[in-house]
């Protein structure tokens, strides 16, 4: 009998990616990989319905159940939570302490300058930022949008991660025998 192991992709994004996140969770299932499956969580399908003054503190549980965040942004950066600027950074920078694999996706955002608020002009600023941040990490992607995402990146770097996954947990073992 075969055994299968079972990955909990997180999918992360700000509200302006609701039919992207959509999306990624078909994907993600439908990826095959030998003894592999795949299971997308998203806090809007996942999260148990508690009353709590905190909902990012119970995003982060379910979060840290999971192996790998898929996290995607456009043209919002994201809501501030207590902790974070966003909600989105916030789940990315405890996936990362959590020494868990994170894939972002960058997604194009043409702006027209004449119809452009400041607002979005500095959700716009707040993305660049935080993707400068991470620009020598090897964790990111940019791309035209969802399509490209999902049919260049996608299958690639979560066959990687899960390989990633699997040896530095083979080399924990190692150390533990030796």
């Amino acid at each position: 009998p075969s055994t299968e192991t079972v990955y909990k992709v997180f999918i992360s994004s700000p509200s302006d990616l609701k039919e992207e996140r959509l999306r990624l969770k078909q994907e993600i299932e439908s990826i095959t990989l030998p003894e592999v499956r795949l299971r997308a969580v998203r806090w809007e399908d996942d999260l148990p319905s508690v009353t709590t003054d905190d909902v990012q503190a119970e995003i982060n549980k379910l979060l840290k159940e999971c192996d790998i965040v898929c996290g995607v942004f456009k043209s919002r950066f994201g809501s501030p939570t207590e902790r974070y600027d966003s909600g989105t950074v916030e789940e990315i920078e405890l996936n990362i302490e959590l020494k868990k694999p994170v894939m972002l996706y960058f997604l194009d955002y043409s702006i027209s300058t004449n119809r452009t608020t400041t607002s979005e002009l500095d959700e716009i600023s707040k993305i660049h930022s935080f993707k400068k941040k991470y620009q020598k990490k090897g964790i990111y992607h940019d791309c035209s949008d969802i399509d490209e995402a999902v049919k260049r990146f996608l299958k690639k770097d979560i066959e990687a991660n899960i390989k990633r996954i699997h040896s530095s947990t083979a080399e924990t073992i190692d150390e533990l025998v030796v």
